[in-house]
């Protein structure tokens, strides 16, 4: 329970912490609701905690370079043993390029690649869909080249992603492979 309010509660792979958004902030908290620790926080604010699939780093949205881009930290967990007289907290890189506002994204399940929703192209009639190498920063647009893209989510395997496009003249569901080809509605 808080006695402000929180949003967009996201578990932990192991299922014994929860991240969540309060006050602007990322925040963490114990599955028994125990040791409440601030995550990230910044006069720009943090938002869309996701963790990494092995649970050991924590990804949100925060604009503190004047812009929405992804930082990634490792998640400050409880260890056993006697607490750090001062401990400090892990510093967020930033993970996106400079100058794009990101909108949304999604863990590989591997955790070795990002699924990444931002408008690119200054028409603002589209919206594109990339994926991001993590290990070398290469990114690469597999979907809205010339339409709306956005939604992604990867396939349990990681072998691609579904995102809903209006590249047919409406939206619906489309599953991309995550080189971009073989799009199927």
């Amino acid at each position: 329970a808080s006695e402000k309010p929180v949003s967009d509660p996201q578990w932990a792979p192991d299922g014994a912490h929860l991240a969540f958004v309060r006050d602007d902030a990322i925040w963490l908290i114990g599955a028994d609701g125990s040791r409440p620790t601030v995550v990230a926080d910044h006069p720009a604010g943090s938002r869309a905690p996701r963790w990494a699939p092995d649970g050991r780093q924590i990804a949100f949205i925060s604009r503190r370079r004047g812009w929405s881009q992804v930082w990634v930290q490792a998640a400050p967990l409880p260890r056993r043993g006697r607490p750090a007289a001062r401990p400090v907290a892990p510093e967020p890189r930033a993970i996106t390029p400079a100058g794009v506002t990101i909108d949304d994204f999604a863990w590989s399940p591997d955790g070795t690649r990002m699924a990444l929703t931002a408008q690119r192209h200054p028409d603002l009639l589209t919206n594109q869909v990339s994926i991001l190498e993590l290990a070398s920063g290469e990114e690469r647009t597999v979907a809205g080249d010339g339409h709306w893209a956005t939604g992604a989510r990867w396939l349990p395997d990681g072998s691609g992603l579904l995102l809903l496009s209006d590249a047919d003249g409406w939206f619906q569901v489309v599953r991309v492979r995550a080189d971009g080809t073989d799009r199927s509605a």
